[in-house]
């Protein structure tokens, strides 16, 4: 289910801080800016993007289709700037666009915001005076910023355009949500950051990928600083890539190490939606039968770290197992102590082996229907999933060997062989004998007739 719609100007406006980003030399640009208050792609709500900076505030792990967010959250705090510098004259510009953005917007798809700003200069109190003699103002540049949204990712490509493009400088970056417990992995092109897994529900894990035909310059952060910036010069074409990947109570390695396998290859994922990492529940494996009903209930174990949280304390929890093979079907159930009993029925119609996934969450307590069965994937809004593989494996049923013309019927049909001495089989000689007799003795009788008969 997805809505398109076009979108210019104003979603929601509210005002914003004209303070440059002196840190990085990052900057909002103007005392008012539109934002988009909410994008949703298939599985990640961004939030507050503004449509003249291609700034995006926030983001947040949230299934589109059921309606349930993730556990982690505040990925920035106002993410997503460029600024350009003149090295000759110290001017820098931090992007605007001229007008709000031409925006396609897919809820539950992909979603991209075109915007377009001509270079403004300002000169920093240090430099020479733009009113002095001699002084040579740079030249007027147009950049075209293209932000797409889809999946787990968001990109900034950006076209620069002018007659000095070789000689100008730039730098992109932002604010992150991890604040103080900010720590990155930094090589060459790409980041990881995270808040290093020190709260639950903490932050989400972040992969950038920059790419450029200029020189790039490298990424610059700090930990526990949550600024972070990518530099180059000659850009005439400029992009980063970033991914932002959920994790469970007991999932932070997990989706730590996934952003880490992926980073170097980030424009060739870009779009792909992820799960929440982390599965805090092992199911034990289940052994079916083809043609066999059912009745089964799932036994599986958790794991301490969701206890500890007190997951099925603080919230009721539920459970779905979709993609369940033909023929078997579910039933879940809240116990009073708060966790799920899963069971399975049906008669399984098809052999092989099949990796369901159940999905836990705990509904919003409006939501809340204690004892309920959970029979169809969820319309009822929830938090924190939690996606946990089962191993099934249906025995197949057993099918006869087909006996073939001129071939050997199987031995459990067919009678003792008994082999003469010269090979030949016994009993096929013991049969011809006794036909050979019986028409032996045919004959005898009609000729004792005809005999009467003259």
């Amino acid at each position: 289910m997805s809505r398109t719609r076009l979108v210019r100007g104003v979603v929601a406006t509210i005002a914003t801080s004209s303070l440059a980003l002196v840190g990085v030399g990052l900057g909002a640009g103007s005392a008012a800016a539109d934002i988009q208050s909410e994008i949703f792609t298939s599985s990640v709500a961004w939030s507050y993007i503004d449509d003249q900076t291609g700034s995006i505030g926030d983001a947040r792990q949230y299934d589109y289709e059921s309606d349930v967010t993730g556990w982690t959250d505040d990925a920035f705090d106002d993410f997503g700037y460029l600024t350009l510098t003149d090295p000759v004259s110290g001017g820098y510009w931090n992007f605007l666009a001229d007008q709000p953005a031409m925006s396609t917007i897919n809820d539950g798809g992909t979603s991209t915001l075109t915007m377009t700003g001509t270079s403004v200069w300002t000169y920093p109190a240090d430099s020479p005076s733009p009113l002095a003699e001699g002084f040579v103002p740079p030249a007027q540049y147009t950049v075209v910023l293209t932000l797409t949204l889809e999946g787990n990712y968001a990109r900034w490509s950006y076209a620069i355009d002018g007659p000095d493009v070789e000689g100008l400088e730039l730098e992109f970056g932002g604010n992150l949500g991890s604040d103080t417990d900010s720590v990155f992995l930094t090589d060459d092109t790409t980041v990881v950051s995270s808040d290093g897994g020190t709260y639950t529900p903490g932050d989400p894990v972040l992969g950038y990928s920059a790419v450029t035909d200029g020189t790039f310059n490298g990424w610059f952060t700090n930990d526990l600083d949550d600024e972070v910036s990518a530099r180059a010069t000659g850009a005439a074409n400029f992009a980063v890539t970033l991914v932002a990947a959920d994790w469970t109570v007991c999932g932070f390695d997990e989706a730590q190490t996934f952003v880490e396998s992926i980073v170097s290859t980030l424009p060739t994922t870009f779009g792909e939606s992820y799960e929440t990492f982390g599965s805090c529940f092992t199911f034990e494996p289940v052994a079916l039968k083809q043609g066999v009903a059912v009745n089964q209930v799932l036994v599986y174990t958790v794991a301490p770290e969701l206890i500890e949280f007190g997951y099925f304390v603080d919230g009721y929890v539920t459970a779905e197992l979709p993609d369940l093979p033909a023929g078997l079907s579910y039933a879940s159930e809240t116990l009073e102590d708060g966790t799920v009993q899963i069971t399975l029925t049906g008669t399984p119609t098809e052999g092989g082996s099949f990796t369901p996934t159940a999905v836990f969450y705990q509904i919003y307590p409006e939501d809340a229907e204690p004892g309920r069965d959970r029979l169809t994937p969820t319309v009822q809004a929830g938090q924190l999933p939690i996606y946990s593989a089962v191993s099934l494996f249906v025995e197949p049923l057993a099918v006869p060997t087909p006996v073939l013309p001129g071939a050997a019927a199987p031995a459990a049909l067919a009678a003792p062989a008994v082999l003469a001495a010269t090979g030949f089989d016994g009993g096929l000689a013991a049969g011809l004998g006794g036909l050979v007799a019986l028409l032996g003795t045919a004959l005898l009788v009609m000729n004792a007739r005809h005999k009467r008969q003259a």
